[in-house]
């Protein structure tokens, strides 16, 4: 018969040898998680930072013009755009997309919404050919001065931020035109008119 003494020696020993088993599986448990988890949080980290590099280079500010509220100025409007190349036909093309999709709160737009751009071009004498859909005319709000904002708002924004477009040619529809909506000639090459342009 064994010895209550004996009978408890062996009890805490059985006792202190599973607590240590427990406590180096947990040990064991808790490396493995953690080193999974940080393994697994670099590798998803690591393409946001090369996006975010690559999107670094991609990334140009440009002044989009805008009507100002009390429709008299242009006013210029900071807008950053992305492209996916140095093309100045990609860049000049993304940033008439920014002009289309208007101002935000800092001006009133120029061009009707639903415009699309069917073309865009710039030949060797930096002549920038850019073709509207029918909407840039049949929705656009009357009047002179309206008229020419927004034919100068196209102009000054593809002048001003590309150095390569040197005049800019308005088409509809693949069709040269002599005017956006019965006021302003655009039957010939457009160039900058900052003059109406009210910078801060």
């Amino acid at each position: 018969m064994q010895h209550p003494r004996a009978k408890k020696k062996l009890a805490n020993k059985k006792f202190r040898t599973f607590v240590l088993i427990c406590f180096l599986l947990l040990v064991v448990v808790s490396y493995f998680y953690f080193f999974n988890t940080g393994t697994i949080k670099k590798e998803s980290e690591t393409p946001s930072v090369r996006s975010s590099a690559l999107k670094g280079e991609d990334i140009k500010k440009v002044k989009l013009f805008f009507s100002s509220r009390d429709g008299e100025h242009l006013i210029p409007v900071t807008r950053e755009i992305i492209a996916e190349s140095n093309d100045v036909q990609e860049r000049a093309r993304r940033a008439m997309m920014e002009l289309i999709d208007g101002p935000g709160e800092s001006g009133v737009a120029t061009l009707p919404d639903s415009t699309k751009i069917r073309g865009f071009y710039i030949d060797d004498k930096g002549l920038a050919y850019i073709d509207f859909s029918r909407e840039i005319r049949e929705n656009h709000p009357k009047g002179v001065w309206t008229e020419a904002l927004t034919v100068y708002s196209i102009a000054n924004t593809l002048i001003f931020n590309f150095p390569e477009i040197k005049s800019v040619r308005i088409l509809i529809e693949g069709e040269e035109v002599e005017d956006l909506a019965g006021h302003i000639d655009v039957g010939k090459p457009l160039t900058e008119y900052i003059s109406i342009v009210k910078f801060d």
